[in-house]
């Protein structure tokens, strides 16, 4: 080979590299113009509160550069404004940790957490921020926002309600009564109340205590005792206790005991349930009931169930539905007179905070025995807070 060919092959490299290079450096800067207009285009969209479509760009501009913190940082802000401030949390999360020092991030982060009550843990975000930047109004606006809230909390809450029950096999039932209720945030809270039920020809007073704690940030215990002691239809007295835990934050699983006992029986019902937070709006639990009732001498085992689906359409209005499978274990029927029976539930309720401090709430459920014997039940509330 001589040399003026290995110089034509060494020129013919040099050049091809060269092209390369033009091609390379030429088609930098659209690609950079095409990720400007992809950002302004996601932004644009959320504005106008095309939510999903806001994402998708953003999704579009982190799968050609998934380290690229400003459209993450926008895809964490549009995601909460979605309603999913899990989702968003988590992208917050893990932008903090590779950018500790990130002022958006620790401020978006804030207010996300606020946005799901978690007040104490968005006031240390603001802090961390705050600590950086003294002067960062919107820091100082939001902190104020969330502290003038903690005032305005208001932890005691009045409900009344009137009940009825209509019957195709007897008389029908009413009833009446009022919760008085004080609540301290995912910290503790007590209980207590007045109910009047006339059924079955037998009508007598009863009167209802309670009381939550919260032992740590993800487990809850709750108890409820219950006196009638002039009452047949229902148990003389009760106790309830409940644990729920948080398995993760959309997952929450509960175990509940309940005894109760009657003028002429007693009940023992263990309820283990599971609740899904399919979306920050919506949850799905189920529920099943393991009892043990006992009735002169005689000893009976029964398994019921129920699911439900609850759903806040919007911030006042929430809507639940649910279908209940339950067999007689002496709390769902007359336990003077005893019968083995199984019931199908549809039932469905309405919460509505009407105005502020104002509430009311409707109950429907149609039980359907198979013995023929219907039961509609209507409950109609009235809540105040203060």
């Amino acid at each position: 080979m001589n040399t003026e060919s290995v110089v034509s092959r060494q020129s013919s490299v040099v050049s091809l590299l060269l092209i390369v290079c033009c091609l390379v450096l030429w088609s930098f800067p659209v690609l950079s113009a095409d990720r400007e207009v992809l950002i302004d285009q996601a932004r644009h969209l959320s504005w106008d509160k095309h939510y999903d479509e806001s994402i998708a760009v953003y999704g579009k501009i982190l799968k050609a550069n998934p380290n690229d913190v400003e459209a993450s940082i926008g895809l964490a802000t549009v995601t909460a404004w979605n309603g999913d401030y899990t989702k968003a949390q988590k992208i917050y999360e893990s932008l903090l940790i590779a950018n500790p020092q990130n002022k958006e991030v620790l401020f978006g982060l804030a207010r996300v957490l606020f946005w799901q009550g978690e007040n104490k843990e968005s006031l240390e975000m603001l802090d961390r921020l705050l600590a950086m930047d003294p002067t960062n109004a919107d820091a100082i606006a939001e902190k104020q926002k969330i502290l003038q809230e903690k005032t305005l909390q208001q932890p005691f809450k009045l409900r009344t309600y009137y009940h009825f029950e209509d019957m195709n096999f007897t008389t029908d039932a009413n009833g009446a009564g009022f919760l008085l209720s004080y609540d301290k945030s995912k910290e503790w809270g007590v209980r207590g109340g007045f109910d009047y039920i006339n059924k079955f020809n037998n009508s007598a007073p009863g009167y209802r205590v309670g009381g939550t704690y919260w032992a740590t940030k993800t487990t809850v215990i709750s108890t409820d005792i219950q006196f009638a002691p002039r009452q047949v239809v229902v148990p003389q007295q009760a106790y309830n206790v409940e644990i729920g835990q948080n398995l993760s934050k959309t997952l929450v699983a509960s175990l509940g005991y309940r005894f109760a006992d009657y003028r002429a029986a007693s009940l023992h019902l263990i309820t283990p349930s599971i609740t899904w937070y399919l979306h920050p709006r919506l949850d799905w639990m189920a529920k099943y009931f393991f009892s043990v009732s006992q009735f002169n001498g005689r000893e009976e085992i029964d398994n019921s169930a129920m699911t439900r689906i609850n759903w806040n359409v919007v911030n006042p209005i929430t809507v639940s539905a649910g279908y209940a499978r339950d067999n007689e274990s002496f709390d769902s029927g007359d336990p003077v007179k005893p019968g083995a029976f199984s019931a199908n539930h549809l039932f469905g309720m309405l919460q509505w905070e009407v105005y502020k401090r104002f509430g009311i709430d409707f109950l429907f459920d149609y039980e359907k025995r198979n013995n023929g014997f219907i039961i509609k039940t209507y409950e109609a509330g009235l809540s105040y807070r203060w």
